[in-house]
């Protein structure tokens, strides 16, 4: 939730800066006096975007513990939970989810998005409960994940 917190601050002030910038192109364009209602729904609705864009993922989240994968939404409804034992992939950033696991019996846990340092915590759980766990695949959003898991994988052996 406090992710909704920045977003909604976030998106006030790129509302703020966009009323701006409408105001500044209309009075240019000398239609100011008569478009001010078009500039002042514009700006609102540039700052209502982030949050709607943000709150889903807010709802969401995913626990790695000693034996499963738990996707949760808002922290107590399990939507899929899957044994730790029959992970076979994690695919971070490729394609339109942020993580996608990926178990022996075909099935997949699917996450829309979160915070690097929230991924790369995820990554180091999986690699510390799994010693011999090397399926990891990163996107190039996640080079500097890839790396830090590189290095986990060269202290560990």
């Amino acid at each position: 939730m406090a992710d909704l917190g920045r977003a909604a601050l976030g998106s006030v002030m790129l509302g703020v800066f966009a009323g701006v910038g409408f105001g500044v192109s209309f009075y240019h364009d000398g239609r100011l006096a008569k478009d001010w209602p078009t500039a002042v729904v514009g700006a609102l609705v540039i700052g209502v975007i982030v949050p709607l864009v943000v709150l889903p993922s807010c709802f969401f989240s995913l626990r790695v513990d000693e034996q499963h994968i738990t996707h949760l939404f808002c922290r107590q409804f399990v939507l899929k939970q899957r044994p730790l034992s029959q992970l076979e992939s994690v695919q971070v950033g490729r394609g339109l989810f942020a993580v996608v696991f990926g178990f022996s019996d075909g099935s997949h846990i699917r996450f829309w998005g979160a915070r690097v340092r929230v991924i790369d915590a995820m990554c180091g759980q999986i690699r510390k409960l799994l010693p011999d766990f090397h399926a990891f695949t990163f996107g190039r959003r996640y080079a500097l994940l890839a790396r830090s898991m590189h290095k986990l994988n060269s202290k560990q052996n």
